[in-house]
């Protein structure tokens, strides 16, 4: 996978020794790219950063775009099954 397209938004710093959480969604089944958002929180459960990368799933031989392997399609619609 590459990653194609990122944006960030700060809200609010962190800083050195604080507890953050990561936290990350697919909204989406995908095909041939795959969006992901994310959100990171301080201990006090603040908004300080959101954000989504998209990542192109690539042929490992020939590096262009493909589409998603079945073994991930299957585990990733369990996902979205439930």
């Amino acid at each position: 996978m590459s990653i194609v397209e990122l944006h960030v938004k700060f809200i609010f710093p962190a800083f050195y020794d604080e507890i953050v959480t990561v936290t990350t969604m697919i909204k989406e089944l995908p095909i041939t790219r795959v969006v992901v958002f994310y959100e990171i929180h301080n201990e006090k459960e603040k908004l300080l950063v959101t954000g989504e990368t998209t990542q192109v799933f690539l042929d490992a031989k020939t590096m262009r775009p493909t589409r998603i392997p079945d073994f991930l399609r299957e585990d990733m619609i369990r996902f979205f099954e439930n």
